[in-house]
């Protein structure tokens, strides 16, 4: 009675493990077929007291606000005068003020997104906003910094007079990122990561002089300041030293999502705490729709490592935005918004390695004369592809690409009309990459 009991617990926990692994997903909070590209958090100041909200700017145009980290949305951007043609590229708030910047204006709302109106003197005719950032210094009148192609402005009397605020950087760079880490303003451009020490009145270089697109920071990890940029050269760079100093934190990323003719590229990083040695980063990639190469990746080992966190996210897994709120994380893609607990991530991610093909990818017969079957046993289901490339890494053949199932698999190479030589044969599956060597002979 005593082995049934046993027997019958064991069972109760693998199911309910199985149950809880199947509801391990992302979850779309917003109406599909929504391009979104901005995603934002506001720290408001109302009437009702602090409240934290989140926004999100799409394409069509449309800019919607939730309460409640996201479980509700309510488009408060149908009002905006002239905003036909131009997409939300930049949100901020600032109390009951929120903030849109688009290609050629900055507009603002205090009724909750009843009225909108574009504010201030156009400083360059047909700029484009990418970044709004507010900053609060004490008592001191807040500041509203934007980031356009055109350099850095400063509005202190909420927006309605504009001027440069880019003292130390060089020429006029395209500003596309503004944050605030502590005491200090970060910002992401053209010409690499600048840092101010008073509240943007004078900035200087830091340790990274690379096209710089986007940054996030924190400072959950122990005492450090961690701070995440994307450069369009380098990588995910990674600093805990206020910019001092960088180290590349993606070269496991670049490995695992590269392809002889295919490349991601990293549209957002994202920073939010620690394990007990390492920094815990997400980046979100797009490739075309790419389902093996695009989507969010994760990495708990200061980049040493990635892996795919796509499930759930549909067939459309270009990630143009990511962001933290609270317990959450947001991905803003090509169909809308998804959302997902970070701890929910952070565990199944584990602290080894990915769990490999049950080291079974085979090649027999190896060498060959005509053809082959690769065999491997996968230990869980997922998108998969299945290719062979030759000598100079040139893809050669495409066996198979969608969804594999756990579970042995056998697919089978026809070599007719190949030159002899070397050849490899690459599986990517769920993040991994797994390769057999295999011989052509005449």
């Amino acid at each position: 009675m005593k082995r049934k009991l046993l027997l019958l617990s064991a069972i109760l926990i693998i199911a309910f493990s199985g149950l809880s692994n199947a509801r391990a997903q992302w979850v779309q909070v917003t109406a599909k077929g929504q391009q979104v590209d901005v995603l934002a958090i506001g720290d408001t100041n109302g009437p009702e007291g602090r409240s934290l909200k989140v926004y999100v700017g799409t394409q069509d145009p449309r800019l919607l606000q939730s309460n409640d980290t996201g479980a509700t949305w309510h488009d408060i951007g149908g009002n905006i005068d002239g905003l036909t043609g131009n997409s939300v590229m930049s949100i901020a708030s600032l109390d009951t003020t929120v903030f849109a910047g688009t290609l050629g204006e900055v507009y603002r709302t205090k009724d909750n997104g009843k009225t909108w109106s574009p504010f201030g003197e156009t400083v360059v005719p047909n700029f484009y906003v990418y970044a709004l950032s507010v900053v609060r210094q004490n008592e001191s009148p807040a500041k509203i910094f934007a980031g356009t192609n055109a350099g850095l402005f400063v509005s202190i009397d909420s927006g309605t007079t504009w001027v440069l605020s880019q003292a130390g950087m060089s020429g006029h760079p395209i500003v596309y990122n503004i944050l605030m880490i502590g005491n200090d303003l970060v910002a992401a451009t053209s010409k690499g990561v600048y840092r101010s020490l008073d509240d943007g009145n004078n900035w200087s270089i830091t340790g990274l002089t690379a096209f710089t697109t986007r940054l996030s920071a924190t400072e959950r990890v122990g005492s450090r300041k961690v701070l995440l940029a994307t450069t369009a050269s380098e990588g995910v760079l990674l600093s805990t030293d206020s910019g001092n100093t960088w180290t590349s934190c993606s070269s496991g990323l670049q490995t695992m999502v590269s392809s002889e003719q295919r490349y991601s590229v990293v549209s957002s990083v994202v920073a939010c705490g620690s394990t007990a040695t390492s920094s815990v980063l997400f980046a979100g990639l797009s490739n075309g729709g790419d389902r093996l190469r695009s989507g969010v990746f994760l990495s708990i080992n200061n980049g040493g490592s990635w892996v795919q966190m796509n499930n759930g996210l549909g067939a459309d897994t270009n990630v143009n935005t990511l962001i933290a709120v609270g317990d959450y994380l947001f991905a803003g893609t090509d169909s809308g918004v998804f959302r997902r607990p970070i701890a929910e991530m952070v565990g199944s991610a584990g602290v080894g390695p990915m769990l490999p093909l049950g080291n079974s990818l085979t090649s027999y017969p190896n060498p060959l004369s005509q053809s082959t079957t690769i065999t491997f046993t996968s230990p869980e289901s997922g998108v998969g592809e299945v290719s062979m490339v030759n000598i100079l890494g040139t893809e050669v053949a495409r066996i198979f690409s969608g969804e594999i199932s756990a579970g042995e698999h056998s697919f089978s190479w026809d070599a007719s009309g190949m030159p002899p030589g070397m050849y490899e044969c690459i599986v990517r599956m769920n993040g991994r990459v797994e390769r057999v060597s295999l011989v052509l002979g005449h």
